[in-house]
């Protein structure tokens, strides 16, 4: 059986952990530039990607994803609605941030 340092532990969730949060950091500067009705060209104009379709999953129809975190999309008839940052906690977790609704 191998054993794994503890001090690989501790640097490797350290790691984890200012990687998830550079990425977060990023997602809420480009939720700060988006608004209500925007088009899937313009939003990825903003991230500077193209988004990830998602089928068959009534909490996102598009997502894009930067290191530990992923930006959730919900468009409505091609315009944007709100979105919501996921960010990886730990190993095998996530965390789901509180959704942003641009169409109030």
């Amino acid at each position: 059986m191998m054993r794994i340092a503890p001090w690989v532990v501790v640097a490797g969730s350290a790691l984890l952990a200012g990687c998830a949060a550079m990425a977060t950091s990023k997602m809420h500067s480009l939720q700060s530039k988006l608004s209500c009705g925007m088009s899937q060209a313009q939003v990825e104009a903003i991230v500077g990607e193209r988004l990830e379709a998602v089928e068959k999953d009534p909490r996102v129809t598009h997502f894009y994803r930067s290191g530990m975190a992923d930006l959730w999309f919900i468009f409505s008839d091609g315009k944007l609605q709100s979105s919501q940052v996921i960010k990886v906690k730990g190993f095998t977790g996530t965390e789901d941030e509180p959704v942003v609704n641009y169409c109030r």
